[in-house]
């Protein structure tokens, strides 16, 4: 039996489907996915200033930075 998945799309398909969206909705998704990324990086370094952490260290893969994070940066975050 074969446990590949059906009907999964490409990258071109899902460009394609994405360009078909009207230019309000894709203005809107790029400003979301903007705002979300430049947001997020905001947060963790900030939290990274706060626990007295160089920002150098947020380069490295291998160190978790969730586990610093607190009530409010975590909001911030779902916000």
């Amino acid at each position: 039996m074969d446990d590949a998945p059906v009907n999964v799309p490409t990258f071109s398909q899902l460009l394609e489907s994405m360009q078909s969206w009207p230019l309000q909705t894709q203005i809107g998704v790029f400003l979301f996915a903007a705002i979300w990324i430049i947001g997020g990086n905001i947060v963790f370094l900030r939290s990274l200033k706060r626990r007295g952490i160089s920002w150098r260290k947020s380069l490295i893969p291998a160190i978790s930075h969730f586990t610093g994070l607190n009530k409010s940066e975590w909001l911030a975050l779902g916000v």
